[in-house]
């Protein structure tokens, strides 16, 4: 099973905790097709960091995945 670990539980100054509801949605669509791409692969990790494509680390390697950069508003 994939494990999804956070670093922080605290959002640094620049990202809306409460975001509108149409961006609350599309960050969930996002996130939920970022997981099935991790289970996909067989990964482990999901790296995620603001204004840079989401990472995979799947049987020990990372791989950067075929996705726009996140953005700090998602």
């Amino acid at each position: 099973a994939a494990a999804l670990a956070l670093a922080s539980t605290s959002a640094p100054p620049s990202v809306r905790v409460n975001a509108p509801a149409e961006t609350a949605e599309g960050g969930r669509a996002a996130m939920d097709r970022l997981l099935r791409r991790l289970v996909e692969r067989q990964g482990s990790d999901l790296h995620l960091r603001t204004d840079e494509p989401p990472i995979v680390r799947a049987h020990g390697e990372l791989e950067r995945l075929d996705e726009p950069p996140l953005r700090a508003d998602q």
